[in-house]
């Protein structure tokens, strides 16, 4: 089986993807060290395909559900993709 690799023309843009995260989530961690008055929290673990969303009020709530949807579309494309690449490298049709 033939290993994968990143085309060199991809590398640069996935260094500063890589770099632009770094910066944002260090950015993200000094805005959590800012006083609040009242913290609310509420978390979303993913389980297979069963989403478990706890704690937090209707407001949190509502963004864990919205952030949830993008998360479903984008696996499900991946999922789709690669599905369709295998076939494609065995030597079949797309669909």
């Amino acid at each position: 089986m033939e290993r994968l690799r990143t085309p060199s023309e991809i590398s640069p843009l996935l260094l500063l993807v890589g770099a632009f995260l770094i910066i944002v989530g260090l950015f993200l961690l000094f805005l959590g060290f800012a006083p609040a008055e009242k913290v609310e929290s509420g978390g979303l673990i993913i389980v297979g395909p069963f989403p478990i969303i706890f704690h937090g009020e209707a407001s949190p709530m509502t963004i864990l559900l919205i952030l949830l949807l993008p998360l479903i579309v984008f696996i499900a494309l991946a999922l789709y993709f690669l599905q369709f690449a295998r076939r494609l490298e065995e030597g079949g049709q797309g669909s």
